[in-house]
């Protein structure tokens, strides 16, 4: 049973443009809100101010301030947690400066393998099965054969060419172990 998606309290425009959306604390969250509680939680286990991350991404080009990493990492108003959506750039600049891979601001460890993670509004997958799609694998097992040959089109042609050796050398893709 997949969990319920959260109300849409804004139109998508006000979302793409970074505005501060309200987050429901149910079972399900978005990958968003599981990058923005990662955040803090390395932050805070490093022994870092907000203020001190902000100087650390502004220490590699990016321009932030503390007002905009506190509703990353999510902001109690009127009883909700609130927070806004985190572009791929803030994504790695955040896993930069925080020293983590983004795979682990993505996926905490300390998330069962067999939870639900949406990577869609309306798809989930086991956290399992996220890790090892959202580090190069195949989302698929059963039908990686396709996917390596959709994902093959958009590849550089000598990236592509090496990726195809390697999955000539097994008659199937390896997952790997977290």
């Amino acid at each position: 049973m997949r969990p319920a998606p959260i109300p849409r309290l804004m139109t998508e425009e006000e979302a793409a443009q970074g505005v501060v959306i309200s987050v429901l604390m149910t079972e399900w969250q978005r990958p968003s809100a599981i990058v923005g509680n990662q955040v803090k939680a390395i932050r805070q286990g490093r022994g870092w101010s907000v203020r001190r991350l902000v100087d650390e991404c502004r220490s590699v080009g990016w321009t932030v301030t503390a007002s905009q990493i506190e509703n990353i990492e999510g902001v109690q108003r009127r009883g909700r947690t609130e927070r806004r959506r985190v572009s791929v750039d803030e994504l790695l600049a955040l896993s930069y400066v925080l020293k983590v891979r983004p795979i682990d601001v993505l996926i905490p460890n300390e998330m069962d393998r067999g939870e639900l993670y949406n990577i869609a509004p309306d798809v989930s997958v086991t956290t399992s099965n996220a890790y090892v799609w959202i580090t190069g694998g195949f989302l698929n097992a059963s039908e990686w054969e396709a996917e390596l040959a959709e994902a093959m089109k958009w590849m550089p042609a000598d990236e592509a060419r090496n990726l195809m050796m390697l999955s000539l050398r097994s008659d199937r893709p390896t997952s790997r172990n977290r």
